[in-house]
């Protein structure tokens, strides 16, 4: 039960940074930064999983309590800067399509760029 409370607690800080990234960029909350707000809270929960699950298997392995999260920081950072960057990146690609139904990017030289939003109509 704690480990879930642990995992969930991440999501305040996904909502704060997500409702600032909005103000930042300009960006009117929308359907669109609804279902972002999805993705960011299912990224931040399953980062926060990799952790806990990384730690506890230490402290079962024997470890005291502080080495244990300096060793989880050491094994785990490079697991979660991924899912971070992935995430950015496709949120950067979303960024860079239109409104609306046309789902084209804005610079046709950058088609590679997201496939998911940005394919080559012409």
């Amino acid at each position: 039960m704690v480990d879930t409370l642990l995992a969930m607690s991440v999501i305040p800080m996904a909502i704060f940074g997500g409702v600032l990234g909005l103000l930042i960029s300009g960006i009117p909350f929308s359907v669109s930064a609804a279902i972002g707000f999805i993705a960011l809270f299912g990224i931040a929960v399953m980062d926060g999983i990799i952790i806990l699950s990384q730690y506890n298997q230490l402290i079962d392995e024997g470890f005291d309590r502080v080495r244990a999260v300096i060793r989880t920081g050491e094994l785990q950072l490079r697991p979660v800067l991924m899912t971070c960057v992935v995430a950015r990146r496709g949120a950067i690609a979303r960024r860079r399509c239109r409104r609306g139904s046309d789902r084209r990017c804005k610079s046709r030289w950058r088609w590679w760029w997201s496939p998911a939003c940005c394919w080559r109509r012409w």
